[in-house]
């Protein structure tokens, strides 16, 4: 398990707790929370959600692709040119310089729709390929599911009949008792044997002892079925 050989375990105290077949819901709720509870129904679940969108992918290339493009543009230039001085008259003034500038925007939007036609029947093979793995993540999640609801009826159906047993058991000392207690009252009175006292004594201290086995029997199908309802190491209810 990779724990540490000096890790200290320490057991909780369960206590005295009272059972009883009342404490069972429905089957029906039971295995709907458990299956909706359980990590490798979840998985499962999500094996399959995921070859359904690859599917769903697939089935998407044959269709046509709408696309839409736009740019635009801006530029902004000037153009300095200095003129050549003139002769004669004024020859002597400094030659003038001509600003041409300019400024330009642009913008292009592009619609357009694209259409397969012909590609080898690559798309038809990755199609038949991704419905392949839905079907088999699918069997896979049904087979899963039908496990794990066999699973969580079988412990209920031991946890049913634990309890059963145990309410057998603990009417059977409660009647023992009785007997015992009558018995040794008999004998304080002298009117009833030191043999029949052992043997009332004796059958209550069995009962006991099966009350005690069943009670167990009873924790440890719980346990069991906790297990299988994926509520195992959760607070208790």
């Amino acid at each position: 398990m990779g724990v540490s050989p000096l890790t200290e375990i320490k057991v909780a105290d369960l206590g005295p707790r009272k059972l009883s077949s009342a404490l069972m819901g429905p089957i029906d709720q039971i295995v709907a929370e458990a299956l909706a509870r359980r990590p490798d129904v979840l998985s499962a679940y999500a094996a399959h959600e995921a070859s359904l969108a690859r599917l769903r992918a697939a089935q998407a290339e044959f269709m046509p692709k709408v696309f839409l493009s736009a740019t635009g543009s801006h530029s902004s230039n000037t153009l300095d040119v200095s003129t050549l001085p003139s002769l004669g008259q004024g020859a002597s003034q400094a030659p003038s310089t001509l600003n041409v500038p300019g400024t330009h925007y642009g913008a292009t939007v592009l619609l357009g729709i694209t259409v397969p036609i012909y590609d080898g029947g690559l798309r038809r093979a990755l199609e038949g390929q991704a419905r392949a793995s839905e079907a088999k993540t699918d069997a896979m999640l049904e087979q899963i599911r039908d496990e794990a609801s066999r699973e969580v009826v079988a412990a209920a159906n031991r946890v049913r009949t634990s309890l059963s047993a145990l309410d057998a058991a603990e009417a059977l000392a409660s009647a023992t008792q009785i007997t015992f207690d009558a018995a040794l009252d008999a004998y304080r009175h002298g009117v009833g044997s030191i043999t029949d006292t052992t043997r009332a004594e004796t059958a209550l201290l069995e009962a006991q002892n099966a009350s005690t086995d069943a009670y167990s029997a009873a924790r440890s199908s719980a346990a069991t079925l906790a297990l299988a309802a994926g509520t195992l190491g959760a607070s208790p209810e």
